[in-house]
């Protein structure tokens, strides 16, 4: 998928596909269900789920966007996803019966939840597997935030779309995640792998993510 496709494009499409026009609308979802599906599935654990949450994603976009104002103008696919987040927020709350105050994605990660990942099963390089492990293992709102960098190439600006942040603590957000993120790969290396921490410079995680990307699309 390019992920550097025009917005101006993505919103004539989806306001196409609002009017009615179908062509639009097939359009518009061929282009995004990729990145959809990867953006669930190493939040899940089975292909069903992640398929009828991509379905449900997009029902919500078509239904809410002419009313979202400045955020899906900013960017199309930045508030596409946050309202994938918004889906498997509710998805996880219901499939765990928990109330809203007693998950709290800020601090729960998708791991304490479900120990498997459909996306880990498929690594077989030691140091990916612990890339997708670890991110599985940093609260879902930091895991959110890098797979928006990592895999989408999402820019500051959407990513404050994504997760209806002020641009201006975006920065200071991702330095968070990825500190945790760091710190999770040091753990995950030794813990489960028995392997001693690999490098985790920016440009390490840039390389991994590009090599996931290529290998669960």
């Amino acid at each position: 998928m390019d992920v550097h496709r025009s917005n101006d494009s993505d919103h004539e499409l989806l306001c196409a596909w609002q009017v009615g026009d179908r062509r639009a609308g097939d359009l518009f979802i061929r282009h995004h269900a990729p990145s959809l599906a990867r953006f669930f599935r190493n939040k899940l654990t089975t292909p069903a789920d992640s398929h009828d949450l991509v379905q449900e994603t997009f029902l919500a976009l078509q239904r809410t966007a002419g009313r979202a104002g400045p955020a899906v103008t900013t960017s199309v696919r930045a508030y596409l996803f946050s309202i994938a987040r918004r889906v498997l927020c509710a998805h996880l709350r219901k499939k765990y019966k928990r109330s809203s105050e007693a998950l709290d994605f800020g601090s729960v990660c998708v791991k304490q939840l479900d120990p498997t990942s459909m996306s880990a099963l498929l690594m077989r390089r030691r140091e990916l597997r612990v890339f997708v492990e670890a991110l599985r293992a940093i609260p879902l709102d930091d895991q959110v935030l890098l797979e928006a960098k990592y895999f989408d190439a999402m820019s500051v600006r959407e990513i404050g779309v994504l997760l209806a942040l002020p641009e201006s603590v975006v920065p200071g957000r991702l330095q968070r995640a990825k500190g945790r993120l760091r710190q999770k790969i040091e753990e995950v290396s030794v813990q489960l792998h028995g392997m001693a921490p690999p490098e985790v410079g920016d440009d390490a995680l840039d390389l991994w993510a590009q090599e996931i990307r290529a290998r669960i699309e």
